[in-house]
């Protein structure tokens, strides 16, 4: 790729991220170090030079996330940090200091990449992160999610901008460029990218497809007209969806209130066709958990179907959501058996994201003890209340929320917070 096609790529993407609401001065660089990362330092440089003739100038911060898998992993990052010394741009190793995952290892480290990645862009004020994801990725990730039976949301792929919080843009400039065409670009600068070996390892299923295409037993051509019809069907849903929920919220069908809870008429998902009230209330349930990933569509069609039944009452949970119904359907966050984890009041964030759900302003006790808490920690609060923030010092509550200023009047102040709840029903939907 040229320096102008890498320009003119970033610059698709900086256009609708703006459109996202998200600041355009600032972005951080998402490089591993591997030659598809790398083309992402070339395109910040080709970026960079041509600013002088024009083009609005961006501050560009470059992250590596170490999962501390692999023996290698830290002599990776710290040939992208020389790397960045030579290009002249910021450079910060984020290191997964999680527990032992189990389970879906891939899975469980993606997202924890996503977290880091999006907490270090609230650190640097930037409105975007930018990876380096590719056609090949786009092409493997549909042919993976077709062979779990994805619906077209899922099918689709990748986008090329997704939200990942409020202001925040996860963005991918090269998702319509083949891997090779960065790696010959990379190549061609005299760039030695690292290896990773796991993109060799056939336990992996994405290795397994990608080694299909390559033996051309998987169409590339007929993936990729599948993938791009998919995408146009995922368009005209969120289109149609995004025309109800405004006109569901102009009539008072439906509320995303100041405590993080959606409440749902339910004669609306009777009247409402199939499609549209399944992606409605996954969006809902995923809307007031805090989860970065979607519920199991089995067990949204159950709650669908229980909510479109003639049951007086629901109850039902479900990917750290509740749901319960009568007339109105109340989407909340489940308190859980383990809790919400609490967090430290960082000195650098602001304002702090809690749970995912929450904004909250703590720039009153940066630097002290304080720790932000689930009110339900304290064994206090009804099935709402127990999900709300609060802040703690030596086991004093400090500040509430000011509807749990009755439950809790020792508490000396009032916490400022806002509900994510409505953003994030309404995240990447046409606007």
């Amino acid at each position: 790729m040229s320096p102008f096609e890498m320009c003119k790529r970033l610059a698709a993407v900086f256009s609708a991220a703006s459109l996202r609401g998200a600041s355009l001065e600032a972005a951080v660089l998402a490089v591993s170090g591997g030659p598809d990362s790398l083309a992402l330092l070339l395109a910040a440089q080709a970026w960079r030079k041509a600013e002088r003739s024009g083009r609005p100038p961006i501050r560009f911060y470059v992250a590596t996330v170490d999962h501390r898998l692999r023996p290698q992993s830290a002599a990776e990052a710290a040939f992208v940090a020389n790397l960045c010394r030579d290009f002249d741009l910021p450079h910060r190793t984020l290191v997964w200091a999680a527990p032992a995952p189990a389970g879906n290892l891939p899975e469980e480290a993606r997202l924890a990449r996503y977290d880091l990645l999006q907490t270090f862009a609230r650190r640097c004020n930037a409105g975007l992160v930018l990876t380096a994801h590719h056609e090949d990725d786009q092409l493997e990730t549909h042919v993976m999610r077709a062979r779990r039976g994805g619906g077209p949301t899922g099918l689709a792929a990748m986008r090329l901008v997704r939200e990942m919080t409020r202001g925040i843009v996860l963005a991918r400039p090269f998702l319509d460029i083949p891997g090779a065409r960065l790696k010959a670009s990379v190549a061609a600068c005299g760039l030695a990218a690292a290896d990773d070996p796991t993109n060799r390892d056939p336990a992996y299923e994405r290795v397994r497809v990608r080694s299909g295409f390559e033996a051309g037993t998987i169409d590339r051509e007929a993936v990729r007209q599948a993938a791009g019809e998919a995408a146009e069907a995922r368009a005209r849903l969120e289109t149609q969806l995004a025309a109800v929920l405004s006109e569901f919220a102009a009539h008072r069908i439906l509320e995303c209130r100041e405590d993080g809870t959606i409440r749902l008429k339910r004669t609306a998902l009777v009247e409402l066709g199939g499609d549209l009230a399944f992606h409605l209330v996954r969006r809902a349930l995923a809307a007031v958990s805090g989860a970065s990933h979607w519920p199991e569509a089995a067990g949204v069609e159950r709650i669908l179907s229980r909510l479109r039944g003639i049951e007086a009452a629901v109850s039902a949970t479900l990917g750290g959501a509740i749901v319960a119904a009568d007339d109105t359907a109340e989407f909340c966050r489940e308190f859980g058996r383990c809790g919400i984890a609490g967090q430290e009041v960082a000195d650098d964030v602001t304002p702090l994201l809690f749970d995912g759900r929450f904004e909250i302003d703590v720039d009153r006790w940066r630097g002290s003890d304080a720790r932000l808490v689930a009110f339900g920690s304290l064994g206090r609060g009804n099935r709402r209340e127990r999900t709300l923030p609060v802040l703690l010092s030596a086991g004093r509550l400090l500040a509430v929320p000011r509807s749990l200023t009755r439950k809790a009047p020792e508490a000396a102040e009032t916490l400022s917070l806002r509900s994510l709840a409505e953003w994030r029903l309404r995240r990447d939907l046409p606007r």
